[in-house]
C-alpha cells in the first residue's frame, strides 16, 4: 500500500518537477532584468488612453480617392458593400479600378486600405533621387487625404529599395549585365496611442522616381478595449514575470535562451494565447450582424523578444531562431 501510495505521488510531482526544471533560473534571471519597473501602471494608462479624433473608419472619403492618389478611380459595383440605404453612405467595403491598372481595396470592418498603380510601379529608366523626408511627405500626404490620423504616427522611416535589370546595353553597346539600382524609396509608420505601440497596425508606401505613391497599405483597425477590460484586473508584477517564465520555458530550453526584451503595448486579443474567439462565438456574430466582425479587440499586453546565444562560427551549435511572445498585462475572460 505505501508503494503504491509512493509511485501515485511520484506520478502527479513529475510533470511539476519537469515543469521547474525547464523553467530555469536563467528565463526567471533574464525576464526581471528585461521588463519595465511600471507595467501595472503602463496598463491602466493603456485602457484610459484615447485614440484620436476622426479615426480612418470614420474619415474615409470615397469622393476625394481620386484627387488624393492622383488617379482616375471608379468603383467596381459589384464589390461594394454599404451599410446604409443611400450609396457612399456608411461604406463598409469596396474595390476601385483605373483603365491604366490601378487597383484600389478598402475594407473598413478591418481598417484596411491598399492600393497599386502598374503604370507608376514600373521599372524606371531614371534613378530614384528622393530623399528620406520627402517619401515621408508623400506617404504621409496620401494616407492622411485616405483618413488615417498622423498624430498617432510612431517612428516614420525611410529607406531604399534597390532593384536590377539584365540585359542593359553598354556605351559600346555589349552586354553590360545586371545594372542594380535605387528603384523605390520605401516609406513607413507604425502606430501609437497614448505613446504606446499598437501591434499589427501600421501604414507603408512606396514611392516612384517622381515622388509618387506607387503601392500604399494601411493598417489601421477602430481600437477599442475588449470587454471586460478594467484597470482593477491589472495583473501583479510577479503574475507577469510567471506567464512569462512559462510562456519561455514552453518552447525555449535552459541553454538556448540569452537575451530577452519586452515592451508594453496595445495587443490585438487574438494575439494572445487562446484569445481567438471560439466556434459560438463566430456564429453568432454572424447571426447578429450578418457577416463576422473582422475589426480586433485590443488588451494592455507585454511584446517578449527572446534570442539565443551568440555562437561563434565553427563551434557546431543549433540554436533557435528570435522569438516573439504576446503576454496580457491585465487578467482577460479568456484568463
Amino acid at each position: 500500500m505505501a508503494i503504491g501510495l509512493a509511485a501515485g505521488l511520484a506520478g502527479a510531482l513529475a510533470p511539476q518537477a519537469s515543469r521547474a526544471e525547464e523553467n530555469c533560473s536563467s528565463h526567471r534571471q533574464l525576464l526581471e532584468q528585461a521588463l519595465p519597473a511600471d507595467l501595472k501602471d503602463a496598463a491602466r494608462a493603456m485602457i484610459a488612453a484615447q485614440p484620436a479624433a476622426g479615426q480612418l473608419t470614420k474619415a474615409f472619403n470615397p469622393r476625394v480617392i481620386g484627387g488624393v492618389l492622383g488617379d482616375r478611380l471608379r468603383p467596381d459595383k459589384t464589390q461594394c458593400r454599404f451599410g446604409g440605404k443611400k450609396k457612399d453612405t456608411g461604406l463598409i467595403e469596396c474595390v476601385w479600378t483605373s483603365k491604366a491598372g490601378s487597383v484600389l481595396e478598402v475594407d473598413l470592418a478591418r481598417g484596411d486600405i491598399s492600393y497599386v498603380s502598374r503604370i507608376r510601379s514600373r521599372w524606371s529608366d531614371e534613378e530614384n533621387r528622393i530623399k528620406p523626408e520627402q517619401a515621408i511627405d508623400a506617404l504621409k500626404q496620401v494616407a492622411s487625404g485616405l483618413g488615417v490620423p498622423t498624430s498617432e504616427w510612431r517612428e516614420p522611416t525611410a529607406r531604399n529599395v534597390m532593384a536590377g535589370v539584365s540585359g542593359v546595353p553598354g556605351s559600346n553597346g555589349t552586354n553590360a549585365g545586371t545594372t542594380i539600382r535605387r528603384a523605390w524609396v520605401a516609406a513607413s509608420a507604425t502606430r501609437q496611442i497614448g505613446g504606446f505601440p499598437v501591434l499589427g497596425s501600421a501604414v507603408y508606401a512606396a514611392i516612384n522616381a517622381a515622388g509618387e505613391v506607387a503601392r500604399i497599405q494601411i493598417d489601421w483597425p477602430e481600437l477599442r478595449l475588449a470587454e471586460g477590460v478594467s484597470d482593477a484586473d491589472a495583473l501583479t508584477h510577479q503574475e507577469i514575470i510567471d506567464r512569462g517564465v512559462d510562456a519561455l520555458g514552453a518552447e525555449i530550453s535552459c541553454d538556448n535562451l540569452g537575451e530577452v526584451h519586452a515592451v508594453a503595448v496595445l495587443a490585438p486579443a487574438d494575439f494572445l494565447p487562446a484569445g481567438a474567439p471560439d466556434d459560438d462565438d463566430v456564429e453568432q456574430s454572424t447571426e447578429d450582424q450578418g457577416r463576422v466582425a473582422t475589426s480586433p479587440d485590443y488588451v494592455p499586453a507585454l511584446l517578449v523578444y527572446a534570442f539565443a546565444p551568440e555562437t561563434q562560427e565553427g563551434e557546431g551549435k543549433i540554436t533557435s531562431p528570435a522569438r516573439e511572445f504576446v503576454l496580457p498585462l491585465v487578467e482577460t475572460i479568456d484568463g
